[in-house]
């Protein structure tokens, strides 16, 4: 089995669409790498919420896996935040590319609202899902506070 720095390598391969001089883990954006079982799961945190690069990124980082012989790559978009001593680390797991994070002045606590499409969707039509009477549509995000 292959190690995590082994990955990180691998995966230093893939350049940031908005900035080909820097790779996604040197800019940050790969923040874990976890083993399940004989799948490879690369845990990312885009720069910004909603970053238009991260579909891109998403895909080259399971492109590139694959093409080093992993054939079951996963890839999960993590929004993380840090501070008085504790991380909370909200990952979108399906169906999630945006979110709204606010933190009310002078409170030690944060509002974090898991998006389906950016919050101008219903004037813009940007990212806007759609589910037709009688369909489904599923999203999962997990919460992990340490």
């Amino acid at each position: 089995m292959p190690t995590k720095e082994a990955i990180l390598e691998i995966l230093a391969q893939v350049k940031d669409p908005e900035l080909p001089v820097i790779d996604i883990v040197e800019l940050g954006i790969v923040r874990d790498v976890v083993f399940e079982g004989e799948q490879v799961r690369v845990d990312v945190t885009p720069t910004y919420s909603g970053c238009p690069a991260m579909e891109v990124i998403e895909r080259e980082i399971v492109e590139t896996l694959e093409s080093h012989g992993f054939a079951d790559v996963t890839d999960g978009t993590a929004f993380v935040v840090r501070g008085a001593n504790r991380t909370v680390t909200v990952a979108f797991l399906e169906g999630y590319s945006f979110a709204q994070v606010y933190a009310p002045e002078g409170s030690d606590f944060i509002c974090y609202e898991p998006m389906t499409a950016p919050t101008n969707a219903i004037a813009s039509g940007d990212s806007l899902t759609r589910v037709r009477p009688g369909d489904a549509y599923t999203a999962a995000f997990r919460i992990g506070v340490g």
